[in-house]
């Protein structure tokens, strides 16, 4: 265990990704409707990568993926709980995000979908906290005086899914929907 969570720690390393200029450098046009010569990730145009992330591996693969690194703060959260919260939050920064909402998938096909591990990953790191720390960060430490970033998201989570256990939900067990409330808005 003591060397699975060492590698964990070896793998951060620091992730400088300009995705318009590396399309600049390739002449893609962002803006055309032709589709025709299109590169890859040319639709997240906005996004620049300026962090550390956890990678799967610094050498053959020195990118990140967002459903490997939803697993990788599970981990994390053992030796560096911290650590793995800012990791599952660096992806929702509007650094990464795409501004229709979708989460980067990976570095070679930002477009692609992953299922909704990083939810999972959420509620399991925040259920984590609790338990060591006798209560799971809600937001209210980060200063934030509505719900934005984590506090969002941990509320929405905790409000859909607390009554599920993570382990279950990943083996399948639930079928996860959400139906907007009816009624007057809160």
């Amino acid at each position: 265990m003591r060397q699975a969570l060492g590698g964990m720690l070896w793998t951060k390393q620091y992730f400088f990704y300009d995705v318009d200029r590396w399309l600049q450098e390739r002449v893609v046009d962002t803006h055309s409707s032709d589709r025709r010569g299109s590169s890859r990730n040319r639709e997240w145009y906005h996004m620049v990568n300026d962090d550390i992330i956890s990678m799967p591996d610094k050498w053959e693969y020195p990118w990140y993926a967002a459903w490997d690194l939803a697993f990788h703060t599970i981990a994390l959260g053992i030796v560096d709980l911290d650590f793995a919260k800012e990791q599952l939050m660096l992806l929702l920064n509007e650094a990464y995000l795409h501004p229709n909402g979708q989460i980067p998938a990976y570095e070679w096909n930002f477009s692609d979908v992953n299922p909704p591990v990083h939810p999972w990953a959420t509620m399991y790191i925040y259920n984590m906290e609790k338990e060591l720390r006798g209560k799971g960060d809600n937001g209210a430490g980060l200063g934030a005086s509505h719900q934005t970033g984590w506090t969002g998201l941990v509320a929405r989570l905790i409000h859909l899914y607390s009554y599920l256990d993570p382990e279950e939900m990943l083996k399948g067990k639930y079928i996860l929907t959400y139906k907007e409330p009816s009624g007057p808005k809160r």
